[in-house]
This record gives structure tokens, C-alpha cells and sequence, in this order.
């Protein structure tokens, strides 16, 4: 298995994990959910009208119900049951914001043969595998697949001159390049140019701020805590108290939203 960034014309750009052969969870369900860019997911859900998940058969329900849960935190950040910024979730409408859940990751031959619907249809699309959502052991990678997501498709298109991570003019560029020179973030990944360092960079310090240290347990960030962040970091902490556009400021995302309104399931 390897990774690989995919840029797809007529969309921002995504990260695609490609397993190594196609399976029969990758094979047209007859209930598809119409809703999906392919028809080879039969569950999913809605996320306050604006994200769409989508999984494929062998993707557990409650493996769906965990990330709907991890969106509707990112998005209602004080879970008060109000959104923190309905502009942000109005572009995520607009921009067709979707998660496409598999087992453990999709295969270089569904890409192939779905990108033309997914193209078509205009979605904008990021990947969660079940086996790293929610695991019993490690790191829950749905926080940050999801945060990437929400980022990209919302935050980046709403206000382009903080969150934009294709340009060198934006504030999130300029906070990755503090860090790079200072040697508190390091990405060794050759497949991460500056631009996608520039939106892993953004993450790791939202981990910092909101004190994830199953996040920060590498070498990647050296900013381990929200204090640190203060004290070394001010050019993120200007971006993060920002009272323009309601950074989530007062939980991580753990997957137990306190609300019952906003999340629809699909079946």
C-alpha cells in the first residue's frame, strides 16, 4: 500500500490511498445509495446538510456513525447545537464535501474506472479508511481526514487569504515556513511538497491548540501543547483567535457529539 496525492481538474485536490488489487467491496451494490459519487457504496450519512459520507459494504456502521459524529464536532466545535460558521458549511454544500469510507483503502483500479463520475458529479472528496477510524489501538485518523476535508472545501475557499494551501500569500503558508525555519515541524514524506506540508502543518498545530497529544506523539510537530503554542508560536495563535470565522477552539473532536439534530444516516 502507498500514498499518493491526486489532483483531479474542476476540483481543489484530495489525498488517495490505493490499496494494491480491486475486490468485490469495490463491485456495484444493488442498494447504492444514489446520493454517493459511485454505486458501489450502500451506507453513509449527512453531516448538517453540507458533508456527505459515504462507505462501502464492508465499512461497519458504526465505523459511519463515529466520523458523522467527528464532522458534526468539527463544525459545532462547542456542541451547542448551533454551527460556528454556516458560511463554512454553505461552501461545503456548494463544493460537494465528501468522505469516501472503505475497508482499508481504494484500489488503483476503482480510481481508474470512477474518476470520470467523480469529476462529473463535481465532488469534492477525501478518503477515511474503517481500520483507522475509531481503532481499538493507535491514533483515530478520522479527526484529521475529516479536518482536511472541512479545510479544504470550506475554510480555504470562504477566506483564501488565511487557509488557502496553494498559495504562498496565504497566513497558514507563512505559519508552515515559521515553523520550518524555527525546526519545530519536519514532514519527510517525498510525496508532500510545500503546499501539502502547508495543510498537514495546519493540522498539527490545531492538535496542539486543542491539546490532542495522541496526534503529537511523533516527531513531526515539536509544538506538543496549547501552552507551547502560545509562547512559540504566536503567527498560529493570531489565526486560531481569530473572531473573523470561529476556529474551534474548545474540544477535540472525540466521536460522542452531545447533540441529537444534524446528522442524517443513509441506507
Amino acid at each position: 500500500m502507498f500514498i499518493s496525492k491526486f489532483l483531479f481538474p474542476g476540483l481543489i485536490g484530495f489525498f488517495v490511498f490505493f490499496a494494491s488489487a480491486c475486490s468485490d467491496e469495490f463491485k456495484t451494490q444493488d442498494n447504492h445509495l444514489k446520493q454517493c459519487p459511485t454505486k458501489v457504496f450502500d451506507k453513509g450519512a449527512i453531516v448538517f446538510d453540507s458533508i456527505l459520507i459515504c462507505g462501502t459494504s464492508m465499512v461497519p456502521q458504526e465505523k459511519i456513525t463515529h466520523a458523522a459524529n467527528v464532522a458534526a464536532q468539527w463544525l459545532d466545535n462547542d456542541q451547542d447545537g448551533v454551527l460556528d460558521n454556516p458560511e463554512i458549511v454553505e461552501e461545503l454544500k456548494r463544493n460537494k464535501a465528501t468522505l469516501l469510507m472503505s475497508e482499508t483503502g481504494f484500489s488503483e483500479i476503482f480510481m481508474i474506472q470512477n474518476f470520470a463520475a467523480i469529476e462529473k458529479g463535481g465532488f469534492f472528496i477525501q478518503d477515511l479508511y474503517a481500520e483507522e477510524t475509531d481503532p481499538e489501538r493507535g491514533r483515530d485518523a478520522s479527526q484529521e481526514e475529516i479536518h482536511h476535508l472541512i479545510w479544504g472545501a470550506g475554510f480555504a475557499a470562504v477566506y483564501p487569504e488565511v487557509f488557502d494551501d496553494q498559495s504562498r500569500d496565504s497566513k497558514i503558508y507563512a505559519a508552515w515556513k515559521f515553523s520550518d525555519e524555527k525546526g519545530y515541524y519536519k514532514y519527510n514524506d517525498p510525496t508532500c511538497d510545500d503546499f501539502c506540508k502547508t495543510m498537514e502543518h495546519l493540522y498539527k498545530a490545531t492538535a496542539a491548540l486543542l491539546d490532542s497529544s495522541a496526534d503529537l506523539a511523533e516527531y513531526e510537530f515539536m509544538i506538543k501543547s496549547s501552552g507551547e503554542l502560545v509562547e512559540k508560536h504566536p503567527m498560529m495563535m493570531d489565526i486560531f483567535q481569530s473572531d473573523e470565522y470561529e476556529y474551534p477552539q474548545t474540544i477535540w473532536p472525540d466521536g460522542n457529539y452531545i447533540q441529537d439534530n444534524g446528522i442524517e444516516y443513509l441506507n
